[in-house]
């Protein structure tokens, strides 16, 4: 762009190719973006460009579409001649659904394991966690019928124990002196 002998091409009928193909945007070159000492180019010239997607399986780990969606941001969040800082990659489109993890991820940023751990890491933590979450929502309950069980078990020996001194005292009544009750 900065030879003499090329010029730029605009494109003036971008916004008519935009509205009937969606993939299409239209993009401003603006005045003076490649050299703005000679001011090239002289006025702001509209192009056309596609937009561009990325697609993943709804089957990738969770995991590895966050890290998928940080290197993205990190390559190619900041501004360029033809985006803003932000701009891209977002959330909107209207094609194809957006995954929940991507859509975490660009309202929250990295989870707080992934900004801390490795990957191999924060994956069995999370999994452990999980499974340390499981059971205390199956082991909490549980803990309310511990004394019951205590309650009924001592409840069950004092029963054992009464029937054996009432066996003991029924046997005193067949002795009929004390002398035979020594014997016995």
């Amino acid at each position: 762009m900065e030879n003499p002998n090329v010029k730029l091409l605009g494109f003036p009928m971008a916004d008519a190719f935009t509205r009937i193909y969606p993939d299409l945007v239209r993009l401003v070159l603006p005045k003076g973006v490649v050299d703005i000492d000679q001011v090239i180019p002289p006025e702001d010239v509209p192009l056309i460009g596609t937009t561009s997607k990325v697609l993943v399986r709804s089957d990738l780990h969770p995991e590895i579409v966050q890290l998928v969606l940080k290197t993205m941001v990190e390559t190619h969040s900041g501004p360029e001649i033809f985006q803003r800082a932000g701009e891209f990659p977002n959330i909107t489109d209207a094609e194809y659904p957006v995954a929940q993890t991507a859509i975490d991820y660009y309202r929250n940023g990295p989870s707080f394991m992934q900004r801390h751990l490795p990957l191999w890491l924060s994956v069995h933590v999370q999994r452990a966690i999980a499974v340390l979450v499981t059971a205390i929502a199956i082991g909490l309950p549980r803990f309310h019928y511990l004394p019951l069980l205590y309650k009924w078990n001592m409840r069950r020996r004092l029963l054992y124990w009464y029937g054996q001194l009432k066996a003991l005292e029924a046997s005193f009544g067949t002795y009929q002196s004390d002398k035979q009750l020594a014997e016995a």
